[in-house]
């Protein structure tokens, strides 16, 4: 038979080629490719066998099912649905431009009460029209957020309300004087309404009342709306969009609607929001109400057990000396971050052994605990970076703010920091040099911290030490590890890096209220995610039980058949040696030495056998 070869469906096919493959449609990101087995050159098509084989290769391409003699073009689901909706909306830019551009003129329409409507009002609905007094009655009190606008001619230019006012006043007083104040709503347009205040209590705490945030703590000019502060916020956390950036976007818009600018935003939004977020924070955490709820991880044992804990540094979330100092403390307090006039105290403070470096470039070539980098390396910088620790659930604990190198001090005031709030449990600490740290601890006479501690190095760096280190400090050779990996703030830092643009440039206080409210942003996140992150780490353990146990199972039989060979070959040389020393007590051609020899012989064949 001649020889047959393979060619791709892709290559020309003859004409009277039939394709046997299956009516089934292919999947989807999977490409069907066409093999067809044809005779060599040298045979006629009369002689040619054809076989027809239908595989599926995992590709994110799908072919076309029509054979054509130019060979068909591969093109995946994805990019016909892309061409799809790109002509759908090739034929609908037209039309589309056609009506957005309708919409920028009057239309002719007429309002409630008969008179011709030129006022709109988009808040209000797409097709909210008025004549000027219905306007002036429906915003006047109920929706003075909204934003009319009035045609002159040309085109829709503000419509400011006469007499537009805030008369709901939730605080009962006698005393009760109104004043002009300009508002900002959720779509950030400003809007001076006369608010109704009285003399027992301050202007703000009347516009917090009235869910609008006061710019100023006395007599304030302009407020934000809940809303809009709501708003900012989230951009903050989730977009790192700075207030600087934020109130530039509102002048560019409050300029683009033809309205006046009241006054310049940031300088006022920037103490507002600052504030906010602290109320925020008190808000969230039942301040005044419930006293005794604490932000812990709701996965980490309460009272006793055992907690996993990794702790890291990043150098990333820098802080300059020119960007000024802070005429008070942060609001946040310590509910993140450690006071850092207890931190530079106790840093100034401790003393180093000279002998804890000795042989720590033998182990690795971290930069992580060296000292002598750390005194000259960051001349203009405040703050050189930030070091934290979270528990194995990826739930922040406890920050400090670096001024130097990371300096091993720095860690073993976070390891005493931990015991005082762990101290009931078993730490399983994490450090990316806790070979280096143990050595110190012990040099430095601080066994105490070791009786509750067992330290280890996160799976990714412990390959970078020396291979003594790695069998001591490997959590996958430590018993209670489990696969714990201690990478949990390297997927943190991953988000919090991304404030160090605007964190660089921050007075300290602000700095350190900013990266705890992220924090708190990333804790609360992470517990809302909780049940999924551990169902998930439950499935993957379950996948490495059963992978661990058939790699043993597979062990434990291979190993087994060994022995069982070399329990039959020592069997057999024992018997062997057992009748030649028989045989040799006899003398050649007694039927006792004739039937041993027989035996030696097939006992021999049997041992060649089996070696």
């Amino acid at each position: 038979m001649a020889a047959m070869r393979r060619i791709r469906r892709s290559n020309k096919i003859p004409l009277n080629f039939v394709s046997r493959t299956r009516s089934r449609r292919p999947r989807i990101g999977v490409r069907r490719e066409i093999v067809c087995v044809i005779p060599t050159p040298t045979l006629t098509s009369s002689d040619v066998s054809l076989a027809v084989e239908d595989r599926e290769i995992p590709e994110e391409i799908i072919c076309h099912e029509n054979v054509v003699e130019t060979g068909a073009v591969d093109v995946s689901a994805h990019s016909k649905r892309k061409e799809k909706l790109a002509e759908m909306w090739d034929s609908l830019r037209s039309s589309a431009t056609q009506v957005l551009t309708e919409g920028f003129g009057l239309p002719e329409v007429k309002c409630c009460c008969e008179e011709r409507a030129t006022v709109r009002c988009l808040q209000c609905g797409p097709c909210s029209y008025f004549c000027p007094r219905c306007a002036v009655l429906q915003h006047k009190s109920s929706f003075f957020h909204h934003c009319p606008e009035v045609w002159n001619g040309v085109c829709f230019i503000p419509f400011d309300v006469p007499g537009l006012c805030f008369n709901q006043h939730l605080h009962l007083c006698d005393k009760q004087k109104p004043r002009s104040v300009t508002l900002f709503h959720i779509e950030g347009m400003p809007q001076t309404v006369s608010v109704t205040f009285c003399e027992c209590e301050p202007d703000a705490l009347t516009l917090m009342r009235l869910r609008y945030w006061p710019g100023t703590p006395k007599r304030p000019a302009v407020a934000f709306s809940f809303a809009l502060m709501d708003w900012l916020e989230l951009l903050l956390l989730e977009c790192q969009v700075a207030v600087k950036d934020f109130a530039t976007v509102l002048e560019l818009r409050i300029t683009a609607s033809l309205r006046q600018m009241p006054c310049t935003i940031y300088p006022v939004l920037i103490d507002a929001f600052e504030e906010y977020r602290y109320y925020k924070g008190q808000i969230r955490s039942l301040k005044g109400v419930c006293e005794n709820v604490s932000a812990a991880c709701p996965a980490c044992p309460k009272t006793e057990g055992t907690v996993t804990i990794s702790i890291d540094g990043n150098f990333g979330l820098c802080r300059k000396k020119a960007a000024g100092s802070s005429s008070h403390g942060p609001l946040s307090g310590t509910k993140m971050f450690l006071d850092q006039s207890m931190v530079t105290n106790y840093i100034t403070h401790y003393s180093c052994p000279t002998t804890v470096y000795r042989g720590t470039q033998q182990c690795s070539d971290f930069l992580a605990g060296n000292a002598l980098r750390s005194n000259s390396r960051y001349s203009r910088l405040d703050e050189t970076g930030v070091m934290g620790a979270a528990c194995r659930h990826e739930y922040p604990i406890c920050f400090l703010s670096l001024q130097h190198g990371e300096r091993i001090s720095y860690s073993v005031l976070l390891l005493e920091k931990l015991r005082e709030k762990f101290r009931n449990h078993h730490i399983q600490f994490m450090y990316d040099i806790a070979c280096t740290l143990k050595k110190h601890l012990m040099n430095a006479g601080r066994r105490d911290l070791l009786e509750t501690v067992e330290l280890a190095i996160p799976v990714f760096h412990a390959y970078g030490h020396k291979m003594a280190c790695q069998i001591e400090f490997n959590p996958r050779s430590i018993p209670g590890f489990g696969l714990s990996d201690g990478e949990v703030l390297e997927r943190l830092w991953s988000y919090l890096r991304r404030f160090s643009a605007m964190t660089k440039e921050m007075r300290p206080s602000h700095r350190i209220d900013v990266l705890t409210d992220a924090l708190l942003h990333y804790a609360r996140r992470t517990a809302r995610n909780m049940s999924k992150l551990l169902n998930k780490r439950l499935d993957h353990a379950k996948r490495v039980e059963q992978e661990a146990e058939q790699k043993l199972r597979e062990l434990r039989n291979k190993s087994l058949g060994q022995s069982e060979l070399m329990t039959k070959i020592e069997s057999a040389v024992r018997e062997r040696l057992h009748l030649l020393r028989l045989k040799s007590k006899y003398a050649d051609g007694q039927k006792i030495a004739i039937r041993l020899s027989r035996r030696i012989t097939v006992v021999t064949r049997q041992l060649k056998k089996v070696l």
